[in-house]
């Protein structure tokens, strides 16, 4: 049983879920390797949390669930549809509905220093 930044990450989740039945949960998982989600799911599972994880693609019909990305895959101009997307499933109905609960991880912060995001405006 590991202890790390996944661990506990994981066990966030499944804390609100556990601690909001009612509630729809959403999560943002950002992270630096799209590979990490393995483990991530691993996490998740041995600490039997249900929370499904969703592609980008699919958000949109999911209710609940994970999302899980890599800075990479959001940080490029061809990608703007796909952060327009994350944004309004986070937003749809979780702020202006309290059967939604909504969290944005931020994993490994660090790797970003190299990375060149594109800002629009």
């Amino acid at each position: 049983m590991g202890c790390g930044k996944t661990r506990v990450i994981a066990l966030v989740i499944a804390e609100t879920s556990l601690l909001t039945p009612e509630k729809k949960i959403k999560v943002l998982w950002l992270t630096a390797k799209k590979e990490l989600q393995v483990d991530a799911q691993n996490e998740l599972n041995e600490i039997d949390c249900n929370v499904p994880f969703i592609t980008v693609e699919s958000a949109h019909d999911a209710p609940k669930g994970i999302v899980f990305a890599a800075y990479s895959s959001l940080s490029r101009k061809k990608d703007l549809n796909k952060l327009f997307g994350i944004a309004k499933w986070l937003d749809d109905e979780c702020l202006v509905n309290t059967l939604h609960v909504f969290k944005i991880v931020i994993e490994r912060v660090y790797t970003l220093k190299n990375l060149k995001f594109t800002i629009f405006f």
